[in-house]
């Protein structure tokens, strides 16, 4: 027989190291025993578990009142003529300033009301498009019958970028482009933001728009003349050659800023202003 005799730790004849190996032995073996044994358990419970399905993840919802986005109205207000044309006096408006003012006011609009709702779905989005409309706009909008937002959205685009002639609001962004001067009382930053907008809304009515950015720019400083010689000299001869309007706007609104800080002797009130 090949079994090892056993050891008696308490015969004196034994030495300790004996003792020590006889244990160690014993001990090695009895771990090899639970290592099996918790291997076979771990099988066992991986085979007893159920299969789970992949699952799509929950469809998040994000409520949003009517209320908390904004309007549109085909009415204009002074507030409305007066952020787009610096003008506070609505009788004046020619029927070109209306559609130009109207204009903006959808395309400004769209632009709020999409990104404030770019969470929702788009069941929702048209539901809260159609109570954001107000009147007028309201009522051609029911008679679209548009079965998205978008294309309600572009439905109403065409509306509201002419109803009869679809270029004539680009013919009347590219005139107040060509003829656009500073208010009297208007600071070069409120007719830098005026001018800009022009020209971005121009933009998104074509995107192959007639004159160019760089074009826009000579336009821009041309407009300047209307303002002191001083205050003209100074940003032509900065931006001749600036073919951005970002940079031009710049320009300007730093040279406004230089002459107000230091201005020269005998400098005309307008530009202290």
């Amino acid at each position: 027989s090949d079994a090892k005799p056993k050891i008696s730790y308490l015969d004196p004849s034994v030495s300790l190291q004996a003792v020590f190996t006889s244990f160690m032995q014993q001990q090695q073996q009895t771990n090899q025993v639970m290592s099996q044994l918790l291997l076979q358990l771990c099988k066992e419970s991986k085979t007893d578990e159920p299969a789970v399905s992949a699952q799509a993840p929950a469809t998040k919802t994000y409520p949003i009142s009517s209320s908390e986005l904004p309007k549109f109205s085909e009415i204009i207000s002074t507030d409305d003529a007066f952020r787009y044309l610096g003008t506070a006096d609505i009788r004046s408006l020619s029927d070109d300033d209306r559609l130009i003012v109207r204009s903006f006011k959808f395309f400004s609009f769209r632009a709020r009301f999409t990104k404030l709702t770019r969470l929702l779905g788009d069941d929702a989005r048209l539901q809260h498009l159609y109570c954001c409309l107000v009147g007028q706009a309201q009522e051609r909008a029911v008679l679209m019958d548009a079965s998205t937002s978008e294309e309600l959205f572009g439905s109403l685009a065409e509306r509201y970028a002419s109803a009869a002639d679809p270029g004539a609001l680009e013919d009347t962004i590219r005139h107040k482009l060509e003829c656009s001067v500073p208010f009297p009382t208007e600071s070069i930053a409120e007719y830098v933001s005026r001018f800009d907008q022009y020209y971005r809304f121009a933009k998104e009515v074509s995107p192959n728009f007639s004159i160019s950015e760089p074009t826009c720019c000579r336009l821009f400083l041309h407009s300047l003349r209307s303002r002191t010689a001083l205050f003209s000299a100074m940003v032509y001869a900065s931006g001749r050659k600036v073919s951005r309007l970002e940079d031009i706007f710049s320009l300007a609104r730093d040279c406004e800023s230089n002459l107000r800080a230091s201005p020269p002797h005998g400098l005309s009130p307008e530009v202290k202003r």
